[in-house]
């Protein structure tokens, strides 16, 4: 197309919006030529699904408007989210069309060659941001080519070197020659080095066409901020980007404000920069300069993305179905769990009250539960009680995954805690949530996120199912003739005391502790009674302890004490239990009671009067049937090969905690915080 324009010719053309930042050299050299040798007037970006196929939405397209002749000053960039149709292959009228506000911009300030308004939507980049390289990244090449071409020269010159003594040996040439020869080949790998650099730094250039790449998510307020900062400053305005980075680089520090207030903080490459400065210079020196501790304090504030109003993502739907109307055909939520954020449905499709819609994709909200992440995308049809309320998205500016994941983050549900904790009504719907916001990287960026975010959340859903399938088996090991009371092999009981838990004096350990197989000494309460025998109830080392009284399915769970701390008395639902060495080990008997065996007979122990707690007596622990007492040294064996089986779910254990850990520090940075695990 450019070939076929006279000069000041003018052509619109829509292409992929991949074409922006491909970074074949083809894709470089066009972008390169659309800023060299036309004036790119503008990149419009268009909604996905404009263009659509049988195939169904067609790949996201920007319109570049460009007039040949002369080269680009600034490009004018214009994101429309809605043309005035509903996405998909049946595309409706809907209201709210960008592309009024868009021709409007155009016609009044882009043709007249005006400043145009800027906006969410709306926003002037001058070409020299697009065609800059950033600095670091030129002295890393010229560092690295430097290096690189310099051991090659000296192998080089090491080969040259042997070559000429040989000829000089020979008189095949003077001294003189060979200096000169040292002398040019510097010379020649000098130039080489340098055309090297120059060659590598021209292809480092991408000439993205991005919007992202170039503004920065300060807020008009902290832009103002910066304003006032650097107000009165006097810089020398001629320095180009690369000048200022070495003067920041080399310069005494307290110079460095006036190369700072020449930076534009609306640039969010050389807002980079001067982060980068300040978050490097000491503490001390940044708090005795007042205009260098403003700036780092503004920085400190300004996050990753821009945040946004999910008013602007969310649109709610009232969808209802009279409970007389419901006909059974959908499932109904019965509740969006807090862990995972999945929904759950009723077993019995049946109502009592009226029901809202939710079409495939929608969001799904507890009103009830919001604060604590009971957020969910409907993955399918379905109606829910008007106790939820139900949004569609834009997807246009969020992908709905994206959305989950920072609706449940412990960053925005801080803030609706905050407001609760405040008074706020039990149930929350529309107007409440909608005035929150959230931080919104491009399309492309989230899907990078919601990527890396499902990678890490497949590790810890693969790990949760080993873990929760795993059990200790006895089976394999277990002759039924062999099978014998484990009161047989019991030495001496005890039952727990317990104190009132109000006090700071005397530590007392949980019911909760027992973790694993091990007492977890952390799980502990203080009491301010005594009795004359309480150093009868201070737990020892290797002690085993059951619980005597819990649910049905913790009850005679079973611990070992290990290295415990001084003076812990242990409670009165914990039994202690002294074994005969030489006819049962304490780790087999953990093993016993927390396998499947054990649960299966102490899940089966005669219900009280609690419909939630179960006690086990002393006697119905004498008569848990285990096998191989009195066999040490085959207790021996299948402990070794448990144990061998407990280290490998350690090391899953491990593993989930590190994922868990990743997708904290992701979302961290998405927040534009710090998380340091």
């Amino acid at each position: 197309m450019f070939e076929h324009l006279k000069k000041d010719g003018t052509c619109a053309t829509i292409v992929s919006e991949g074409f922006h930042s491909w970074d074949q050299f083809s894709a470089k050299a066009l972008r390169k030529l659309l800023l060299d040798e036309t004036e790119l007037k503008a990149v419009i970006s268009l909604p996905q699904g404009v263009f659509v196929s049988k195939n169904g939405q067609g790949p996201k397209t920007s319109i570049l408007l460009f007039e040949k002749g002369k080269p680009t000053e600034n490009v004018w960039f214009f994101k429309v989210t809605n043309d005035g149709y509903t996405m998909g292959t049946n595309r409706k009228p809907i209201a709210g069309c960008q592309l009024v506000e868009c021709l409007d911009i155009y016609h009044n300030y882009i043709k007249q060659g005006k400043q145009p308004p800027l906006s969410k939507h709306s926003f002037l980049v001058p070409a020299k941001w697009i065609k800059a390289l950033d600095p670091r990244i030129k002295n890393k090449i010229r560092k690295d080519t430097r290096e690189e071409l310099t051991v090659k020269g000296i192998e080089q010159k090491a080969k040259l070197e042997d070559d000429l003594k040989k000829k000089l040996e020979s008189g095949k040439i003077e001294k003189e020659e060979l200096t000169r020869q040292f002398l040019q080949f510097d010379e020649i790998l000098q130039s080489k080095i340098e055309n090297e650099i120059a060659s590598r730094i021209e292809k480092a250039h991408s000439y993205s066409f991005n919007l992202s790449n170039y503004k920065s998510n300060l807020t008009e307020d902290e832009l103002q901020t910066w304003k006032d900062i650097v107000d009165g400053i006097n810089g020398n305005q001629t320095l180009s980007l690369d000048e200022i980075y070495s003067h920041l680089l080399n310069d005494s520090p307290e110079n460095a404000i006036k190369y700072l207030s020449l930076l534009d903080p609306h640039n969010s490459l050389e807002l980079d920069i001067a982060r980068e400065f300040l978050f490097r210079i000491s503490d001390d020196f940044i708090n005795s300069t007042p205009h260098l501790a403003n700036l780092k304090t503004l920085l400190q504030r300004e996050k990753k993305y821009s945040l946004e109003k999910l008013e602007n993502l969310l649109i709610p739907k009232y969808d209802k179905i009279k409970k007389e109307d419901y006909k059974a055909d959908l499932e109904i939520v019965d509740k969006i769990s807090f862990a995972d954020g999945l929904l759950h449905f009723r077993e019995v499709k049946e109502t009592g009250m009226d029901l809202y819609k939710a079409n495939k994709g929608d969001l799904v909200t507890s009103k009830i539960n919001v604060h604590q992440g009971a957020v969910a995308i409907a993955k399918k049809d379905l109606v829910c009680s008007t106790h939820y309320q139900v949004y569609s998205i834009n997807k246009n500016d969020v992908l709905p995954e994206y959305l989950v994941y920072i609706l449940r983050t412990k960053n925005f549900l801080d803030q609706l805690n905050e407001l609760k904790n405040k008074g706020i009504k039990n149930e929350q719907g529309a107007d409440f949530y909608l005035n929150y916001m959230i931080p919104l990287p491009s399309i492309e960026e989230q899907k990078e996120i919601v990527d890396k975010l499902d990678k890490q959340r497949a590790i810890i859903e693969g790990v949760e199912v080993i873990l929760k399938n795993w059990r200790i088996n006895l089976t394999d090991y277990i002759d039924k003739s062999e099978l014998r009371p484990i009161g047989t092999a019991v030495v001496a009981t005890k039952n727990g005391w317990s104190p009132v838990c109000k006090g700071n004096k005397q530590a007392v350990l949980s019911i909760s502790c027992l973790q694993n197989g091990v007492i977890d000494f952390n799980a502990i309460k203080y009491t301010d009674e005594d009795r004359a025998d309480i150093s009868n109830f201070f737990v020892e080392e290797d002690d085993f302890f059951y619980s005597r009284g819990n649910t049905k399915e913790l009850v005679a769970l079973a611990a070992i004490a290990k290295t415990p701390k001084d003076k812990i008395v242990f409670p009165d639902l914990l039994t202690r239990v002294k074994f005969n060495s030489q006819m049962i080990l304490p780790e087999f008997a953990v093993l016993c009671f927390n396998s499947e065996l054990g649960r299966k007979y102490f899940g089966n122990v005669p219900e009280g009067s609690s419909p939630t707690m179960v006690k086990v007596s002393q006697d119905y622990m004498m008569g848990f049937k285990v096998p191989f007492i009195g066999n040490i040294e085959k207790q021996q064996l299948i402990l070794s090969e448990i144990n061998s089986q407990m280290r490998v779910l350690d090391d899953l254990k491990i593993m989930k905690d590190k994922s868990q850990q990743k997708i904290d520090k992701i979302l961290a940075e998405v927040w534009g915080e710090e998380n340091n695990q």
